[in-house]
């Protein structure tokens, strides 16, 4: 019978990223042969790729990291998986270019899921991001001196960097100060220090 159509269904399993190519050739009862068609099948899947590692980000300063995905269709939208952690407080996560930015406002460490959708795909990663506190740095101690029979004084300690519950170390003992901002401590000594 002439001109009269068949269709079959073919399965074949293609394991592994990238190009493929499938050569199929059917022939009928009689032994005749249709010609080789050629299929090309793409095979790339949508995958988080970086950064490998979210470096830390300091408490009070700005903080701007940008996550990479490959695969998929070449689109992706971010999200944070929901129930999955969450952000450290003060960044944000900008859905259309994956940025991770802000000015984190406390220190600790953060375990969240990070997801990116094309629409057909999805692909999802856990990242860690842990906030530090500035390095402090003292540039100047009022007073610089004191006379001998003051029995006990007030030290202000001017800088960059200090936090509540910061700590100077008066003759190699640590003593507790007050916070009066990022840039000043004031610390109580006695002379039995």
């Amino acid at each position: 019978m002439v001109g009269q159509s068949r269709s079959s269904t073919l399965a074949h399993s293609i394991s592994g990223d990238g190009d493929h190519t499938l050569t199929v050739q059917s022939t009928d009862s009689i032994g005749v042969f249709e010609s080789p068609r050629t299929f090309n099948i793409r095979i790339h899947p949508l995958r988080i790729i970086g950064p490998t590692s979210l470096p830390s980000a300091t408490s009070g300063t700005t903080y701007s990291r940008t996550l990479q995905f490959s695969g998929g269709n070449g689109t992706c939208t971010w999200t944070l998986l929901p129930g999955a952690g969450v952000l450290p407080s003060g960044l944000t996560l900008d859905a259309d270019s994956g940025v991770i930015a802000g000015t984190p406002t406390a220190t600790g460490s953060s375990t969240f899921t990070i997801q990116c959708s094309d629409g057909a795909q999805v692909a999802t990663r856990e990242f860690t991001l842990s906030v530090v506190n500035p390095t402090p740095a003292a540039v100047s101690i009022t007073p610089s001196e004191i006379p001998a029979a003051v029995p006990t004084f007030e030290m202000t300690a001017l800088g960059s960097g200090f936090v509540d519950g910061s700590i100077v170390q008066w003759n190699g003992a640590p003593r507790a100060t007050s916070f009066v901002s990022a840039t000043e401590l004031r610390v109580e000594i006695n002379a039995s220090d």
